[in-house]
């Protein structure tokens, strides 16, 4: 009997955050892996990444100069891109600068801790990095860690906030028993939790885009962010209780085929670029 276990991770200390750091988290394509990361990397150099500050035109947040950097390293050819230097904005500077090191290597999957959703990038049996915690009864042979979270510019009186909603799933908090790696439908129910993932944040963008906020009135964020997460708690019980955490197949395919079509109507706000 196969019987699988959710459990919703959620950043609460960063749902609102500024110029997050990635920790080798695979984004758009590539591996980006943090200054703070210690891995040594192993394959051929491609030299420095260079962008060019755009701090005339704002847009410079974290999330957007990370993905300028992403894009250059693609163009060179690399698959795995490490930033070497980050500055932060400054008084006569608003902008996020980053230095970086374009890098090909044999196997970029080894390094990823992080995962951004992705239509093109479905969970592997190999991105569940942890180890299984044998607290949880034998019968569980899956545990997905997963969350979602919003990074917005610096707003003033000024300027408008901009919403960089993200979501992500936590490989060395995720892990997979051996008795569920040759089962494809132990993958197939986690990577619908990482679906139904998206889902939320897609309603998260979408309900922050509605709020209309401005300077004087962006701390609801925290507000809106609480409804959204709540209802997605909700909801992920639900699939796994209807599933039977994905022993029932007939239930199973009703929820994979209802999530993909959600994820349909709330296209134009997936957090993949």
């Amino acid at each position: 009997m196969r019987q699988l276990l959710f459990c919703a991770f959620l950043i609460a200390s960063v749902h609102l955050v500024q110029g997050q750091e990635s920790t080798a988290l695979w984004h758009n394509g590539i591996v980006v892996c943090g200054v703070e990361d210690t891995d040594k990397v192993t394959g051929t150099d491609l030299g420095p990444v260079k962008t060019r500050d755009r701090a005339f035109s704002g847009a410079c947040t974290y999330a957007e100069v990370l993905d300028r950097v992403v894009d250059v390293a693609k163009t060179m050819g690399a698959n795995l891109v490490r930033i070497t230097r980050h500055k932060y904005p400054e008084i006569w500077n608003n902008c996020h600068r980053l230095e970086a090191e374009a890098y090909t290597v044999a196997d970029p999957d080894s390094y990823v801790r992080l995962i951004d959703w992705s239509a093109s990038r479905k969970l592997k049996v190999a991105d569940f990095k942890g180890k299984p915690d044998d607290t949880y009864a034998s019968n569980v042979v899956a545990l997905t860690q997963c969350g979602f979270g919003v990074e917005t510019n610096k707003v003033t009186m000024f300027q408008s906030p901009r919403y960089f909603v993200f979501c992500r799933f936590f490989c060395h908090d995720s892990w997979m028993k051996l008795s569920g790696r040759d089962d494809p439908k132990v993958l197939q129910h986690e990577q619908t939790h990482f679906d139904l993932d998206e889902v939320y944040a897609r309603k998260l963008l979408q309900a922050l885009l509605l709020a209309r906020l401005n300077a004087g009135s962006l701390d609801r964020v925290n507000d809106i962010y609480g409804k959204i997460y709540d209802a997605y708690i909700i909801r992920q019980k639900q699939y796994d209780l209807e599933t039977h955490h994905g022993t029932d197949d007939s239930e199973q395919e009703h929820w994979n085929k209802l999530i993909a079509s959600e994820l349909n109507e709330l296209e134009e706000f997936s957090t993949e670029k």
